[in-house]
């Protein structure tokens, strides 16, 4: 592929990856007014929340919460995974035509990885502007939180893997003389430690929510139900 047609692509991808990250800034905003009517119409008499017990709406309403706020978080690192990776590509595009050697094989990599990163954070995005945060009982909504630790747990050991793969492809490279090699790797490295950080703070953030979700949920409850809250917290 030619420089020129290399930097039109590039460029397309940066653009659409700004214009999905900012739409998804834009209709975030408006989300928090709306959960906030949500559970203030649910409240209402008549509604959801009006036929249950104190001590139900009181879980209910922490359940929503937390669901908002995990969402919230979802759209937050999407949004700046997005903002990383239009960086990215129109710096490896950049990178791409005005250097040689291992350098142009940096920014490639660079670019190549992020249009990766880009479509993942933009299915993230949807998905979570789409979701309803109200829609998940106790167990559904333990269940979700589980699974967004287990898949981010799984990412950051895959992250680990993703520098000690660029570590040996710099090495090797150095040893073959193969210049490609020594570029791919650092670029490796770069991406890895970054989205070592990136994963490590959505799971600490999340596994601290949910904590406070489980101690909030304890309150109140008999103790075969704080026992099964305790053997979902597990999961």
């Amino acid at each position: 592929m030619g420089w020129k047609r290399w930097g039109r692509v590039s460029g397309g991808l940066v653009l659409a990856t700004a214009l999905v990250g900012a739409l998804g800034v834009t209709l975030a905003r408006g989300k928090p007014a709306q959960a906030q009517q949500s559970l203030a119409e649910s409240g209402a008499e008549g509604g959801p929340l009006a036929r249950r017990t104190e001590p139900e709406k009181a879980a209910e309403v922490r359940l929503q919460a937390f669901n908002e706020r995990r969402r919230q978080r979802q759209i937050k690192g999407m949004g700046v995974l997005l903002g990383w990776s239009a960086l990215n590509l129109g710096a490896g595009a950049i990178g791409y035509a005005q250097t040689t050697g291992r350098w142009r094989y940096f920014h490639q990599m660079n670019a190549a990885w992020n249009v990766v990163n880009a479509a993942i954070a933009g299915a993230g995005l949807w998905g979570a502007l789409s979701e309803e945060s109200g829609r998940y009982d106790t167990v559904d909504t333990l269940k979700k939180a589980g699974a967004l630790e287990r898949v981010l747990a799984l990412n950051i050991g895959l992250n680990v893997a993703y520098m000690a793969g660029g570590a040996y492809l710099w090495e090797r490279g150095r040893r073959l003389d193969d210049e490609r090699l020594p570029g791919y790797g650092p670029s490796l490295i770069v991406q890895g430690a970054f989205l070592l950080v990136f994963d490590s703070t959505l799971l600490a953030l999340q596994r601290r929510s949910s904590a406070r979700l489980l101690d909030d949920l304890r309150v109140g409850v008999g103790p075969a139900q704080g026992a099964g809250l305790r053997v979902m917290g597990r999961f």
